[in-house]
């Protein structure tokens, strides 16, 4: 297993080598916790798939680069709450409902609705820059009327683990091996290893619930429980 660290000059050019491969995923550090990251295709996600023994009926998140990008997905109100819970600075995965997609992609999309990380943003400035060398080796979307390629992730264990997600490097880096996964994306931003992050569900009615309590959850639905009530008001 190849490492490397996104100040590396060529940091983009050995993820999109790994990318454009029969086994194209990498283990990447967050700033809270260790995951896995794979091109939004097929392909990336039976790698992931591959690398968790993932169970059945579970669906990626991608990560958020190019806000604009996903907010073509989505109907207009959600892209507001994405705006201001962008500003707010959270790490938190934000589930919406679709409005572009050209089919129903089940391991990216439950019940036509799509779940986003979003994430620190010196590291969403590297993911930006991932997808759009993705956008230029694949040119058309799997899944989306438009060129929608941010990266999908997931969190680095097997799935189902009651230990859950992996917090340690060294740990992180021997399941690497172990499972033949190609690279090791080092970022320097894990100051803080708490676990997995909230999940919080946009419901189209203009109204939202939490489906998973993780890292910063307080301060999260917090700023979630602002935005309605200024929405309201």
């Amino acid at each position: 297993m190849k490492e490397i660290n996104i100040q590396d000059h060529h940091a983009i050019h050995e993820i999109i080598q790994v990318f454009q491969s029969d086994f194209p995923v990498a283990i990447l550090e967050f700033p809270k916790v260790f995951g896995l990251i794979a091109p939004h295709s097929t392909l990336g996600y039976q790698a992931i798939d591959r690398v968790k023994q993932r169970l059945p009926n579970k669906y990626y998140s991608s990560y958020i680069g190019d806000m604009d990008a996903f907010k073509r997905l989505i109907p207009i109100e959600a892209q507001n709450l994405i705006d201001f819970m962008n500003h707010e600075n959270h790490s938190v995965f934000l589930r919406f409902e679709l409005e572009n997609y050209t089919r129903e992609p089940q391991p990216i999309s439950f019940k036509g609705t799509h779940q986003v990380l979003l994430e620190d943003s010196n590291l969403r400035q590297f993911i930006i820059a991932i997808e759009k060398e993705l956008e230029k080796s694949f040119s058309v979307s799997e899944f989306y009327k438009h060129n929608y390629q941010a990266p999908i992730i997931s969190s680095l264990n097997i799935s189902g683990s009651k230990q859950g997600a992996i917090l340690d490097q060294e740990q992180a880096l021997r399941f690497g091996k172990e499972r033949g996964v190609p690279l090791f994306i080092h970022t320097g931003l894990m100051a803080e290893p708490l676990g997995s992050y909230p999940i919080f569900i946009i419901n189209a009615e203009g109204s939202y619930h939490c489906e998973r309590i993780g890292a910063n959850y307080t301060e999260i639905e917090k700023s979630l429980k602002t935005y309605f009530l200024q929405k309201k008001s």
